[in-house]
């Protein structure tokens, strides 16, 4: 039988529970519950939460939950799942799988006064990100979708990419990338099947279709020109974009673009507002 608790102080938890609130540190073990609310410190070992929302520092370790919105520092340990998990503070793991994992609310009122760090292994199937982050990991998802600065040494690896803020490291390598043009951008190589940079971003069906927490209207570029040294893809389109060296099959040079080489293999388009200094058919 699931029973309920509301509780002031240190406190521990072991069964089935219909719904926990707690005001002050609690340890969680070997417990089926369905909702969890707690401000202070929570460790919660081999259980299966329904829905957390907490106000402190986390520590789990072998782990199932549907949904995590949290504030604080976070520590996941073992194998842990979760369904949809919403954070904002330092995270580590050794590996956590997600459907959903964001870092950092959506609202713009809500302001965060450091940069967080996460370390470890993170993968499933969207990644979002609207807070400034340092990824001191790998992250392994389907689709990632920055809406705030990521820092990373390691290269970006997914099936759909799309940048909507700035963004300074290696490279991307993905099926499908889309680049917001910024001068905040400044990428080495980006690699894939299709590679759009524009000044406009309309969510098209492809886009609609993610599943992911957050709005996404239109969105419009500051008009500055994002650096990508080398771009390799089957099609490119490239507005306000600064490069070295182009390579595709079908490639359209846009408004606002510098180029020092293109390879093109069936098509290939040139704005009159665009300089390219060679143009090379392979």
């Amino acid at each position: 039988m699931r029973s309920s608790s509301i509780a002031f102080g240190d406190r521990h938890y072991e069964g089935n529970y219909n719904r926990l609130a707690i005001a002050g540190d609690a340890e969680i073990t070997n417990s089926d519950v369905k909702k969890v609310y707690c401000a202070g410190d929570l460790s919660i070992s081999k259980s299966t939460i329904g829905n957390l929302k907490f106000a402190g520092d986390l520590e789990a370790d072998s782990v199932t939950i549907g949904t995590i919105k949290g504030a604080g520092d976070a520590s996941f340990s073992g194998l842990c799942k979760v369904d949809n998990c919403v954070m904002v503070g330092d995270l580590e793991c050794d590996m956590l799988e997600c459907e959903i994992l964001q870092n950092g609310p959506r609202s713009e009122r809500v302001n965060t006064t450091s940069t967080p760090t996460w370390e470890g292994v993170f993968k499933g199937e969207t990644f979002e990100n609207f807070k400034e982050l340092a990824l001191e990991g790998e992250i392994e998802f389907k689709n990632i979708i920055l809406s705030a600065p990521l820092s990373t040494k390691t290269e970006i690896s997914c099936d759909n990419f799309y940048l909507f803020s700035g963004l300074t490291f290696g490279s991307i390598n993905a099926e499908h990338t889309f680049i917001l043009a910024s001068s905040n951008v400044h990428l080495d190589t980006v690699t894939g099947c299709t590679v759009e940079v524009k000044k406009e971003f309309k969510p098209g069906k492809e886009f609609k279709r993610i599943r992911k927490n957050g709005k996404y209207n239109n969105l419009c570029s500051d008009n500055g020109i994002a650096s990508v040294d080398n771009i390799e893809a089957d099609n490119i389109y490239l507005e306000n974009t600064k490069s070295k060296y182009i390579c595709g099959i079908n490639v359209v040079i846009g408004d606002l673009c510098i180029v020092d080489r293109v390879e093109y293999q069936d098509t290939i388009e040139i704005s009159h507002k665009a300089i390219v200094n060679e143009v090379v058919k392979t």
